[in-house]
């Protein structure tokens, strides 16, 4: 009898051991959660860069279509002479992107480049272009939402992108298509 009594025993998990198994099965769960709230929000973060970097891309791009050197008097025809400083606000993809626009002339001077005017320099062969793009939801953007809740809404996280190129005076064949 006492062989049975034993095997009885151990047929089984004790509520115990039960209730152990749970507590480390729903901590592990509300780790997951957790990571999937992170990943999201990451994700949404890395995509208004993406779009800032393709906004940026895209203005040095058309700064680069000129087709004559000098202002078009009639304003039809883009110009190196068009190339200039300026700020504006670009909506895309629900977020508001706040763009600015640096001109610099830039010389070739004995060898290297510069953007201090060499002596005897008529006009700069090129501009050193830096459009720098940034976003702040709380200025108009998208809010990141947890499960449709508003009351856990968050901003995305507001950054910038800075990017910077040199546009030459001499244009070429495939410029102004």
């Amino acid at each position: 009898m006492k062989t049975n009594a034993w095997k009885r025993n151990n047929d089984g998990f004790t509520l115990l051991e039960v209730l152990i198994g749970i507590v480390i099965f729903a901590l592990g769960m509300m780790a997951l959660a957790q990571l999937q709230t992170s990943l999201a929000r990451n994700s949404t973060d890395a995509n208004a860069r993406t779009v800032a970097t393709n906004i940026a891309e895209q203005l040095i791009e058309e700064a680069r279509t000129f087709s004559q050197i000098g202002k078009d008097p009639a304003g039809i025809k883009r110009a190196y002479a068009d190339i200039e400083p300026g700020t504006q606000t670009i909506t895309r993809g629900g977020n508001t992107f706040s763009v600015v626009t640096t001109v610099e002339p830039y010389y070739y001077d004995k060898g290297s480049f510069t953007t201090t005017e060499p002596l005897g320099a008529v006009r700069p062969d090129m501009k050193l272009l830096e459009v720098t793009v940034t976003w702040n939801p709380d200025e108009g953007g998208q809010k990141f939402v947890v499960d449709g809740d508003a009351d856990k809404a968050t901003n995305l996280g507001s950054g910038s992108v800075t990017l910077r190129d040199v546009i030459s005076s001499i244009t070429s064949p495939s410029s102004g298509k």
